[in-house]
């Protein structure tokens, strides 16, 4: 990977997913604007870029792009006429300050194009790194082609002249956070650099910071910034895409914002000395064991607004029946994907939100296998479904048979099926997949197969699987169960009813790829357009500020809830 098709993948993490209209300076071959745009399909992203060869790459990726150099005038004259438009929310420079003759003027020029409470979010190279001062006390100053001393840089920044330089040019510096690589080789120098700290008289936790920062990434506003909420959650340990739909993808989403500020963990929770009481979510916690069960009380007491947060039927799991759901009803709020389990859950807490799963990055969609192989692949691939392909076993094992040789089928997770398939059919087996990867295997994929029983537990569900198909360019057969509250969901693949033959209507559907193209395009768009986590970001941070609001009314009604169960805190259920 080049300098010019880099992505920054902390830089990328500080870039508001709401964002409207973005400025990126060295803008490269466009490959960050890409990783950016996947994440937020709605954002108008401008860039310019020094060198000719790789703009011309960008102009075909991104809204516009000027190529030349920014502090040329003719350039800047060219960015106004953009700036006409609309002025930009965002400014992006990753790598770029060092290598300008007035970093500090473009800095305040730039800022003039800028919405109110616009932020620029920049990739900086730290000169006090202990890789540098290390060569300094060898008696050396080695310019690389890349690097901390790359020698196009003609700037140098400290983590406080950094701050100095944003502060000088009129933004108000939001957030720094050091972006540390070679981990194995940043704790062996800082311990031959421990002995001098206290000799220099510096703050030994200040320094070590600054030591192992190879780059900072700084957040600025232009103008006063928002005060910060602060979010934190606890989810279990990661299984199957469960955390990451409902914690991780959200989070990182709403902590893009500079106005939220939010840890998460799977197991344990850390959360930061510097954050101020916010809200706390538990995601499938069931909150009767002593412990987490002070925890949570402690928290409350300091000022936490408490959410329980799930996306299946609780009455499946014994801890939560046992305690009498406890964990819904001793908390402030509760938080849910579906209308369905909202109903379900207004039983144990009226303080019911719902925020549907949804994409939170498009994955790049290869060329289908099927065009080179001819053969169409199928997928299956869920947790606990092996009663659900019961169901629809017979007819599919003997189309299938039937099918012999343009067709192959993909299993994950689940043995079972994939050993249930007819002998001689070409088949790949996966085991259970991070979402990444999960998708990746998806993608390679013509056809998905999701069905549900007529369950109350499946009923319950969301329809997640269905829009992951969308997004990775997978035409989806799906049952009525869940998927058909999906809107639209007919124009995105193949819903069916009880007791149709899915072996046939699989056969039908390869055999049209007219048909298959349609439902492609539909399905992405509608995911595009309704479904990607950038979109619940509005409501999401509506939800926290209402909650942290009227906190002390919802503290109220937790008391009132305990009482009619005859507590007084969540510890005496434990």
């Amino acid at each position: 990977m080049s300098y010019y098709t880099n992505v920054n993948a902390d830089l990328l993490a500080t870039i508001p997913m709401t964002a409207k209209r973005v400025l990126e300076i060295g803008c490269g071959d466009g490959s960050f604007a890409m990783a950016a745009k996947s994440r937020n399909p709605d954002v108008t992203y401008f860039g310019v870029e020094l060198f000719e060869e790789v703009g011309l790459v960008a102009q075909s990726r991104l809204d516009g792009v000027i190529i030349g150099n920014i502090e040329d005038e003719r350039v800047f004259d060219a960015l106004v006429q953009l700036q006409n438009n609309g002025p930009f929310d965002v400014l992006i420079f990753g790598d770029v300050l060092e290598q300008l003759i007035d970093p500090w003027g473009m800095l305040e020029k730039l800022r003039g194009l800028m919405a109110p409470q616009g932020i620029c979010a920049a990739c900086i190279p730290n000169i006090g790194h202990w890789s540098i001062l290390q060569q300094q006390l060898k008696g050396r100053w080695d310019y690389a082609d890349s690097g901390l001393l790359d020698r196009t840089h003609l700037r140098f920044f400290t983590h406080e002249t950094m701050r100095d330089m944003f502060t000088n040019s009129g933004w108000q510096v939001v957030e720094t956070r050091p972006r540390v690589i070679w981990q194995q080789q940043t704790q062996v120098a800082l311990k031959a650099f421990e002995p001098i700290i206290p000799a220099l008289g510096l703050d030994p936790d200040k320094t070590r910071v600054n030591l192992s920062a190879f780059q900072w990434i700084v957040v600025a506003s232009n103008g006063q910034a928002v005060p910060p909420i602060h979010v934190a959650a606890l989810a279990l340990k990661k299984v199957a895409g469960v955390n990451e739909a409902r914690i991780d993808f959200p989070l990182a989403a709403l902590r893009s914002l500079p106005s939220v500020r939010a840890v998460w963990g799977e197991g344990e929770l850390s959360i930061p000395n510097n954050f101020k009481p916010g809200v706390l979510i538990f995601h499938r916690q069931f909150l009767n064991r002593p412990e987490i069960a002070g925890y949570v009380e402690r928290m409350i007491a300091k000022g936490w607004v408490v959410v329980s947060e799930m996306d299946d039927d609780p009455a499946h799991w014994a801890g939560y029946r046992d305690s009498n759901y406890i964990a819904f009803r001793g908390v402030h709020a509760v938080s849910v994907s579906t209308q369905r389990l909202a109903k379900r859950m207004e039983e144990f807490n009226p303080n019911i939100s719902v925020f549907a799963n949804a994409i939170f990055e498009l994955p790049t969609i290869p060329q289908k296998p099927s065009k080179v192989s001819g053969r169409s692949r199928i997928f299956f691939g869920a947790l606990n479904r092996l009663e659900d392909w019961n169901e629809i076993k017979d007819g599919m094992l003997s189309a299938l048979k039937d099918l012999d040789g343009k067709v192959e089928f993909v299993v994950v997770h689940d043995r079972q099926i994939f050993d249930a398939l007819p002998e001689g059919l070409a088949k790949e087996f996966h085991p259970t997949l991070v979402p990444t990867e999960y998708l990746k295997v998806l993608g390679t994929c013509d056809v998905a197969l999701l069905p549900l029983r007529d369950t109350p537990f499946n009923h319950l569900k969301s329809d997640i699987k269905l829009i992951e198909c969308c997004a990775t360019g997978v035409v989806p057969m799906f049952s009525n169960v869940v998927y058909s509250e999906t809107v639209g969901a007919e124009d995105f693949g193949v819903l069916l009813a009880p007791g149709q033959d899915w072996g046939a209507a699989l056969a039908k559907l390869i055999g049209d790829p007219i048909r298959m193209e349609q439902y492609r395009d539909a399905g992405l768009g509608y995911v595009k357009a309704e479904r990607m986590t950038s979109h619940s970001i509005p409501p999401r941070q509506s939800w926290l500020e209402g909650l942290l609001k009227n906190r002390d009314d919802l503290e109220a009604q937790r008391q009132t809830r305990l009482k009619s169960l005859g507590l007084t805190s969540l510890v005496a259920t434990s």
